[in-house]
């Protein structure tokens, strides 16, 4: 049902919006219970082998999370005013967590406890992530960098940037796999290469097609 396409995540979402009002229902907007159903239901979902359903209550938690957010985004926002050496926080704890789980990533083959405490720490390395990230983003939103010509015309084309930079990215994946195999996948600098050069490729190549799109005047697909 969900099958091998770019667009996987569109069932996924429809399955993650019955499984949210379900839950709401049951547990009678009971944030907390949901939450915790919820971090269950993530953790147990990679026993689960059909694709639609793991991912499905894998990202569940996290649209929860963001959907609670928007609750508290005007008190997240005024915290991180009175006390912007928060950021700072968010980078020390994403860091530490990220370097833990890489180190019990490879205890784990001798110590399968291991196993267990990685995949938590990915929890609270997303957590803090997601933390640093909208943090920069809030500072950036107080400069000028809204002024400026380049992040205007981003602005004006994001819905083309969101349609067509993730179907040239794997088209950009089959082309490298076909070229030069598997193996520049494996090198930390093939990959680090690929990594980059996707996002410039994807971004300019998305950006030059929504601006086209506009140029001509095509409504509802840029």
């Amino acid at each position: 049902m969900q099958g091998n396409t770019h667009l996987w995540f569109l069932p996924v979402l429809f399955v993650i919006f019955i499984i949210i009002y379900a839950l709401e229902k049951t547990l009678r907007n009971s944030a907390g219970g949901i939450a915790l159903s919820l971090f269950v239901a993530s953790y147990a979902s990679v026993f689960i082998p059909i694709g639609i359903v793991s991912n499905a209550l894998y990202y569940a938690l996290w649209f929860y999370a963001g959907y609670r957010f928007e609750d508290y985004r005007e008190n997240i926002n005024a915290n991180l005013k009175k006390r912007p050496r928060t950021i700072i926080l968010f980078i020390i704890v994403f860091l530490c967590s990220g370097l833990l789980r890489k180190l019990l990533s490879d205890w784990a083959e001798t110590l399968p406890i291991c196993s267990v405490l990685e995949r938590c720490g990915r929890y609270i390395c997303a957590v803090f992530g997601c933390g640093l990230v909208y943090s920069i983003s809030y500072f950036l939103s107080k400069t000028n960098i809204t002024e400026w010509r380049l992040f205007k015309v981003i602005r004006a084309n994001t819905l083309g940037l969101y349609l067509y930079s993730d179907t040239w990215n794997y088209i950009i994946l089959n082309v490298v796999t076909a070229s030069f195999g598997s193996a520049v996948f494996v090198t930390n600098i093939g990959s680090a290469l690929l990594y980059f050069s996707r996002i410039a490729i994807t971004f300019s190549i998305a950006l030059a097609v929504s601006m086209v799109l506009k140029k001509i005047k095509v409504k509802y697909i840029c």
